[in-house]
């Protein structure tokens, strides 16, 4: 078994696993991809930008360093996509983007537009106020509108824009939506895998295997970072939740045993002392008679040592495949991947492909440098501090704002308990007061 582990394990990589925040998949993904404790210069840089703008957070309510990093990374790119006059930030990502950088641009502007529209429309003029921070040409980043974003999921342009501040280019597959992501029609997902889908695959395998690409898979509304693509091709590299289900299934006499339990090998004497081998594409049972005390303490561990179990395990394993054991089989093609909104490590079969599904390729450029830090920070030196100003502006006048609501409250809540008056003048007044509406209305009905 260790032997059909590492044979597996050559085949993925070694990427740590992260939490996200609500929605925050897209940026969980990226940061497991860029495998941060293999990169210590990334490192340095995002904690770095944390150390600049979590004053404004006060205490947060978590303390992973993978959560914070988000932060980060957000921030960076609210940056990225800001309006203000930072002529070598635009320059950097236009120069790579072209186009698709100032697409994004004016999408960025877009969302931030309406969201400040649905401030406006819920009356919270304080926090419209600062959302025009951001928009109005300053591009100063407060947590309302951090957070705001940092909750939204992700699209494939922001992390294409991501990508580039990390030296990672987008690597365009030829698609019909145009996407540049590689993936699988419904006719393709069906139980017959077509060529198409089998050129695609041996595709997908071939990227992954070099070492400078990373590789994000869009779920539907779910980013993943991918680990590794493999086919389970033969008895060798079975993964360790199968043979487990075959060491848990009970042992079975195969067919021509339990017709005849005293079967020898007289009745074909050719055969008298031969093996008789089961191949691995073969899908018949076994013809063999297998001693009952072998069947009974074998052990799956050493399938390799005994041709008759071997030949036993490999009908087992035909069974749990659907008896198919084409290694263009559905269920031998594995996605295996990191998924921080479970938090864990999943190998996932062709079969559970969709067709919204797709897969992003990103290249490391040559690049040993990363020119882009050193203007982020520049940047972030001047603006941090209008940041903080902005932001304590925002939190005394809320503060402020609530008081006097407070205040007003109270002061009509006690006026509504105040006993009523015991001056026979005000009784009087009142008296008058009802007669007179008691008269108009008798006048009125008279008319």
């Amino acid at each position: 078994m260790t032997y059909i582990k590492v044979m597996l394990e050559s085949k993925v990589r070694d990427l740590p696993i992260y939490r996200q925040h609500m929605n925050g998949c897209g940026l969980a993904a990226f940061l497991m991809l860029l495998d941060i404790p293999h990169n210590p210069p990334i490192k340095s840089f995002l904690n770095k930008v944390w150390d600049h703008i979590h004053e404004q957070f006060e205490d947060p309510l978590f303390n992973q360093k993978e959560m914070k990093w988000a932060i980060s990374l957000q921030y960076l790119l609210l940056k990225a996509l800001g309006y203000a006059e930072k002529e070598d930030l635009y320059a950097f990502f236009s120069g790579r983007l072209e186009f698709l950088y100032e697409d994004q641009r004016i999408m960025n502007k877009f969302n931030q537009e309406q969201y400040y529209n649905s401030l406006l429309t819920s009356k919270k003029i304080s926090e419209a106020y600062t959302i025009l921070h951001y928009t109005e040409t300053h591009d100063y980043v407060t947590p309302l509108i951090l957070f705001k974003n940092l909750h939204t999921m992700k699209t494939d342009l922001e992390l294409k824009v991501l990508g580039e501040i990390f030296n990672y280019e987008f690597l365009y597959q030829d698609s019909e939506d145009y996407t540049g992501a590689i993936y699988f029609t419904n006719k393709e997902l069906g139980r017959e895998i077509a060529q198409t889908a089998r050129v695609k695959w041996n595709r997908l395998e071939n990227l992954i295997q070099q070492p400078k690409i990373i590789v994000l898979y869009g779920q539907a509304h779910h980013w993943l970072a991918v680990r590794g693509f493999y086919k389970i091709s033969n008895h060798r590299t079975i993964p360790d939740e199968v043979l487990e289900e075959i060491q848990s299934k009970p042992k079975k006499k195969t067919q021509q045993s339990q017709k005849s339990p005293t079967l020898s090998n007289q009745e074909n004497p050719t055969l008298s002392n031969q093996e008789n081998p089961i191949l691995p594409n073969q899908n018949t049972p076994t013809q063999l008679k297998l001693d009952e005390k072998s069947e009974g303490n074998s052990d799956p561990k050493d399938i390799f040592s005994n041709p008759s179990e071997y030949s036993t395990f490999l009908a087992e394993i035909s069974a749990i495949f659907d008896d198919e054991t084409s290694e263009w089989h559905p269920k031998r093609l594995i996605i295996d991947h990191n998924d921080s909104a479970l938090f864990s490590r999943i190998k996932m079969p062709y079969r559970s492909l969709n067709e919204s599904d797709r897969f992003y390729f990103f290249r490391k450029r040559k690049l040993k440098e990363y020119p882009v830090f050193d203007i982020f920070l520049k940047y972030m030196e001047e603006d941090v501090v209008a940041e903080k100003v902005r932001w304590k502006d925002y939190l005394k006048k809320r503060d402020d704002n609530f008081a006097q609501k407070f205040k007003t409250r109270v002061k009509s809540m006690s006026k509504s308990k105040l006993p009523e008056s015991d001056d026979p003048l005000t009784e009087k007044t009142e008296k008058i007061t009802e007669e007179s509406s008691e008269e108009k209305i008798v006048d009125s009905n008279e008319e």
